[in-house]
């Protein structure tokens, strides 16, 4: 009975910590989704100052 209660205890730890680690690779795509629609942009008004 211990034995699972320490595996539950585990899992849960382990559950934490992917959804830590899942919100922190969240917050890293969407810092490289603005970056690069910001590089799009930036080549979208460069395209425009050469016509």
């Amino acid at each position: 009975m211990i034995r699972m209660e320490e595996s539950v205890l585990a899992n849960e730890k382990r559950l934490q910590e992917k959804m830590h680690e899942c919100a922190q690779l969240g917050g890293e795509l969407d810092r490289a989704r603005d970056e690069a629609s910001r590089a799009l942009q930036r080549a979208n008004e460069r395209t425009e100052t050469l016509r």
